[in-house]
């Protein structure tokens, strides 16, 4: 979208202003959209672009969009993105969801204590199953719901347990090829410093063995007798 062209001349009126908020400290990105939304009633967009470098942003119009674009999101993510809890690049993934689902993964995000990493996860994965299975984020988390009720798990376990649920529901296949290697490994013993690699996406039967040694010499040490029985195979 692009931003409504308006009379000049009050650029620095706004530049001024922008100045005045910034001696109070830094502005959250909603305060930032805020404020861009009422510069754009009143500047050309050139004028209004010429405001983002005082921010520490490049003068580009999609710069302005996405920022002004996080005002149409459900209140509580626009909450949650005042008060730093949510990430603004998760903000632009829960766009893509009805106001009805982004509150209820706000309210994820939020009782989980997801950092930026785990909330892109938990968007990703919840928009490619309830596209898949056409049922809203409350439906699914129902049947999650329903699935754990009977443990007892702190808000970290539950975290945890809901993203590999998520998982399992999204890549099954992936799933379970992952339980056999760490249950194929548990059966191994191995002892510490060492460890049993396997093929990105487990698309190769390949696995590699490493181990670690404390020092170059420990290491130079060993290597007759690991020599030796690589050669017995």
């Amino acid at each position: 979208t692009r931003l409504p062209t308006r009379s000049r001349g009050l650029g620095d009126v706004y530049k001024r202003q922008l100045q005045h908020q910034l001696l109070g400290g830094s502005l959250t990105v909603i305060e930032q959209a805020v404020f861009f939304q009422k510069a754009a009633v009143a500047l050309e967009e050139q004028e209004i672009r010429d405001l983002l470098p005082l921010l520490g942003l490049k003068a580009k119009p999609h710069i302005l969009d996405d920022l002004i674009a996080l005002l149409d999101l459900e209140p509580s993510v626009q909450l949650g993105l005042h008060k730093d809890i949510i990430k603004q690049r998760s903000a632009k993934k829960l766009a893509l969801f009805a106001p009805a689902d982004q509150e209820q993964l706000a309210k994820l995000i939020k009782e989980f204590q997801l950092g930026g990493s785990k909330q892109q996860k938990l968007i990703e994965r919840f928009f490619q199953l309830s596209k898949r299975e056409q049922l809203s984020v409350k439906a699914l988390l129902t049947q999650w719901q329903d699935k754990e009720k009977e443990k007892q798990l702190n808000g970290p376990q539950r975290a945890s347990a809901l993203l590999r649920w998520l998982d399992q529901q999204c890549q099954p296949r992936l799933t379970q090829a992952e339980e056999a290697f760490r249950k194929f490994c548990s059966r191994l013993h191995l002892p510490a410093g060492v460890r049993i690699d396997h093929a990105l996406s487990f698309e190769e039967e390949e696995v590699s063995l490493s181990i670690d040694f404390s020092s170059k010499e420990e290491l130079a040490r060993s290597w007759p007798k690991i020599k030796t029985l690589l050669r017995q195979e």
